[in-house]
């Protein structure tokens, strides 16, 4: 079911699809799983590395444990924020969505249906 709804939605999405180097991109977004900490230093530094490059950065991270979304300086959802399709939720989510990144860098090892949405 979670993918016949990614499907679907992905085909009422419209995009202004354009071919960029990644040197003249401007925006990159970064999806990452926040759980262990060894991930978020990394992606927290990858993304460091980019904004001294001049780039625009946004974060989305998932956290497998709702009490672990305190104090963080990144944009993230847990499994509170997951409908029963494996579909994200909330403003934060909808916003990184809706957001055109000249480049999306998925930073995880396990794929995490939550995620991949």
């Amino acid at each position: 079911m979670h993918d016949h709804f990614l499907k679907k939605r992905l085909k009422q999405m419209k995009r202004n699809q354009q071919t960029v180097s990644f040197e003249q991109a401007q925006s990159v977004g970064l999806l990452f799983d926040a759980t262990e900490l060894e991930n978020r230093n990394f992606v927290k530094a990858y993304a460091e590395q980019l904004k001294k490059k001049g780039k625009k950065v946004k974060l989305l991270a998932f956290l497998n444990e709702a009490n672990q979304q305190s104090n963080f300086t990144f944009k993230h959802f847990s499994r509170k924020e997951i409908s029963w399709l494996l579909r994200p939720k909330g403003d934060e989510v909808e916003q990184f969505i809706k957001t055109p990144f000249d480049y999306l860098i998925n930073l995880y090892q396990v794929g995490k249906k939550p995620l991949e949405y």
